[in-house]
């Protein structure tokens, strides 16, 4: 291999590296991923599946605690108006409960995680007092704020044993 094909290769082997070093990583977290705290900030919806029946749930709410008037719409077409009685969102577990209108004793206790990019998904919704085949698999359509951050790691926080003490490593 003569000198002009090393530098050539040499030069292809730096570009190569280099652009692998700067691109960002595919498996890079989302921007959200360091949230410590989600909260309700404004129309929250939920879309669910049950045994017999579709259904969405929507309801406007701010903060940590829903509260409020609730709505749920079946895809039949009916439509049962409701209050929320009580829940919270507890850093990444949402837990609500909602009283509907049209029987005393119907409610509809929801809870899920949500996920690192706000939305909740695979959550569960049971009725009260009911048998465990009375509930919906249900998620959320919208995503929830998040108010709380985790500072990141800095960057190069890890010691590294095998680096060259400097002046500055002495203790003084």
């Amino acid at each position: 291999m003569n000198l002009s094909t090393k530098v050539r290769l040499f030069v292809a082997v730096v570009a190569a590296f280099s652009t692998l070093t700067s691109a960002p990583s595919a498996l890079a977290a989302p921007p959200s991923a360091n949230c410590t705290q989600y909260a309700f900030d404004g129309e929250f919806i939920a879309r669910g599946d049950g045994i017999d029946h579709r259904w969405t749930v929507t309801f406007t709410s701010t903060g940590l605690v829903p509260g409020g008037p609730a709505r749920v719409k079946f895809d039949d077409g009916g439509i049962v108006n409701g209050t929320i009685t009580g829940g919270k969102i507890n850093r990444h577990v949402i837990e609500l409960s909602i009283k509907w209108n049209n029987k005393p004793d119907n409610i509809w206790n929801f809870s899920g995680i949500v996920g690192p990019d706000g939305l909740v998904r695979h959550g569960t919704q049971m009725l009260s007092g009911a048998l465990p085949r009375s509930g919906s698999y249900w998620e959320s359509l919208r995503p929830l704020d998040c108010v709380a951050f985790a500072a990141p790691e800095p960057p190069n926080s890890r010691i590294d044993p095998h680096a060259p003490i400097g002046p500055a490593d002495l203790p003084r």
